[in-house]
């Protein structure tokens, strides 16, 4: 087995498993912000010592108009994106928000590559823009015969997935990728920017602090997600970038697996929103070897 594939899959897990933990979270009643915010608290804290090795490895300082961008990205992908793909989580579940925001991104990729840089949409493109359309589709009536919330939660979820695609066309075409070099770095600049906005908006809740108890699931939910952008980023600096993509883009799968075994995490998994996982997972991996 390569080790690129090791890695991707690492962060693959390491997001199921996080979304799950979260989800379980919100399903004891924790509130939203609180929660959101310490996961977010305790990420920063485990990105911080691969921050330092990535800088000190690299003898390299990171310029002013590089921060700037980071926290642009902070703020769009970490505030934002963050804020309405966890509030899908809540209301429907870590299986709902992750597949629609997996799938809106496909879609969202072959509308933006068609009108905003005239691209020409490749049959590949195309198929997987349409089976993520359709696993929207099931997920849709999936949610009309769920609980209040789902549809709000299938709405929210392609909210998300829109924005990181948006982040990630914005990049694209700024042609920031050679200057922004430092991924973890610029993940812990992002992730601190959005931290800080969620705090203000709250009014620096410390009391969000007191109580903490080391085995909390919202922690090891932070380390999770933070520790799946180190694998990423990993398996990224020795595998194709087509290949870990797939192999990361399958984490609602892993989800849909993990809610169905912990059951406190209250998935209700159906078999709709196992056609929609196995359509999104297709749609991304024919979307992602398109280019």
């Amino acid at each position: 087995m390569e080790t690129w594939f090791v890695f991707s899959f690492l962060s693959a897990l390491l997001l199921a498993v996080g979304n799950i933990l979260m989800r379980i979270e919100f399903a004891r009643g924790r509130d939203f912000w609180d929660t959101l915010i310490e996961a977010m608290f305790w990420g920063l804290i485990v990105l911080v010592p691969f921050s330092v090795h990535e800088l000190s490895s690299k003898h390299y300082a990171i310029t002013r108009d590089q921060t700037l961008l980071y926290l642009i990205v902070g703020l769009l992908q970490f505030f934002l994106s963050r804020i309405a793909y966890f509030k899908a989580v809540e209301l429907g579940g870590a299986s709902v928000a992750s597949t629609a925001s997996s799938a809106s991104e496909p879609i969202l990729t072959a509308f933006l590559a068609l009108l905003l840089i005239h691209e020409i949409i490749s049959p590949k493109l195309a198929l997987g823009a349409v089976i993520a359309a359709l696993s929207m589709l099931l997920l849709h009536v999936e949610s009309t015969k769920s609980f209040v919330g789902s549809t709000t939660a299938v709405l929210l979820g392609m909210g998300a997935g829109s924005i990181a695609a948006l982040t990630a066309v914005m990049l694209r075409y700024l042609s920031l990728a050679e200057e922004m070099t430092f991924p973890i770095t610029g993940v812990l600049i992002g992730q601190g920017a959005a931290l800080a906005a969620m705090l203000f908006l709250r009014g620096f809740p410390w009391r969000t602090f007191s109580g903490f108890s080391l085995w909390r699931a919202v922690v090891f939910a932070g380390f999770s997600l933070s520790l799946a952008h180190v694998m990423r980023f990993a398996a990224l600096g020795i595998g194709g970038a087509t290949e870990v993509t797939v192999v990361v883009l399958s984490y609602p799968a892993i989800i849909v697996l993990l809610g169905a075994i912990i059951k406190s995490a209250s998935e209700n998994i159906t078999p709709y929103k196992v056609a929609a996982v196995i359509g999104v997972v297709i749609a991304n991996a024919l979307v992602v070897s398109a280019g």
